[in-house]
């Protein structure tokens, strides 16, 4: 998170606090593929994409990786 440019983390920023009202999020979509699991979702900003997993049970949501929209789906096909 430290490495990313300023508008990538104000905008990873604003998805973090979007969540905080889980479940009514917008632009939220969930994760399909290789890597699925369930309650994984994720939601884009700029050409990033941020993965979270919900735990309802728990009330918690945990951010599990940040990436680039160029990788970020690979471990998915």
């Amino acid at each position: 998170f430290l490495k990313l440019s300023g508008n990538v983390k104000q905008g990873v920023q604003e998805i973090i606090e979007r969540l905080k009202a889980w479940p009514n999020v917008s632009g939220a979509r969930p994760l399909f593929g290789r890597g699925w699991a369930p309650n994984k979702f994720r939601m884009k900003t700029w050409d990033w994409r941020v993965e979270f997993v919900v735990n309802p049970a728990a009330s918690e949501i945990s951010i599990v990786r940040i990436g680039h929209r160029d990788t970020f789906y690979d471990e998915y096909h």
